[in-house]
């Protein structure tokens, strides 16, 4: 069976396993670990952490003498991109810092946060367009949907396209990621209606999230490890 194959094979009981596991425990214990700062929070810190890290370490060892990145640059800017996504991930993650420095959400926006705090993934709206009301939450999904699930499978249907990418070195996650991020998405929805209670203390929503931060971080590796094996080789003009 091919090597990635069995990556997405078992990245998926992984990520049934931790939906299993918080539907199955004690409901306190389940509420404790999906508690601000609790272990879930902590654990998808970790993983965004590590991922700015990793993708700046790229940006900065980047370099081209040939001048082929996107226009023309010598280093790799969609790396910073990248860092700078799972930075501001980060930063929405711990409220930037709210709870640690102890600061006191303002007043403009202690009214439009439903959590009332300091970030802007608990706003209801940030703004319409052509009368859709757009929030930051489906600017994250769209964004993921068009990196890492879309921009992997087409690469792959067109060699037209992949040999585009290739020439603005665009990193491309490995296909067998792509479909997680739907399928961790898909799960979650099925069992908040399905079989989790309205009321109930299960936080599904800290699950979700650490599982993105469990595949981005995937990703970010990958990366690496696609850069460190193409580093030697001679690049296209």
């Amino acid at each position: 069976m091919n090597r990635n194959y069995l990556y997405g094979f078992f990245a998926f009981l992984f990520i049934s396993a931790t939906y299993i596991f918080i539907c199955t425990i004690n409901p306190e214990k389940a509420y404790k670990l999906a508690l601000e700062t609790g272990p879930i929070e902590i654990c998808s810190v970790v993983c965004y952490i590590l991922c700015a890290c990793l993708l700046f370490y790229l940006f900065f060892y980047s370099k081209s003498i040939t001048g082929i990145y996107l226009f023309r640059t010598n280093k790799n800017y969609f790396y910073l991109l990248l860092c700078l996504f799972f930075l501001i991930s980060l930063g929405e993650e711990i409220s930037w810092g709210q709870r640690i420095l102890d600061i006191k959400t303002p007043e403009w926006l202690n009214e439009k946060n439903m959590q009332h705090e300091i970030n802007v993934h608990n706003v209801g709206t940030l703004f319409t367009l052509f009368g859709v009301r757009i929030n930051a939450a489906r600017i994250f999904y769209l964004f993921v949907a068009l990196f890492f699930v879309l921009i992997p499978i087409i690469s792959r249907l067109s060699t037209k396209v992949q040999n585009i990418f290739k020439k603005i070195n665009l990193p491309i996650a490995p296909l067998w990621i792509a479909p997680l991020f739907p399928i961790n998405f898909v799960i979650y929805e099925l069992i908040l209606k399905r079989i989790i209670p309205v009321d109930s203390p299960r936080r599904l929503d800290e699950t979700l999230e650490n599982n993105f931060a469990l595949l981005f971080l995937v990703a970010s590796i990958s990366f690496y490890y696609f850069n460190k094996k193409n580093s030697s080789q001679p690049r296209a003009t």
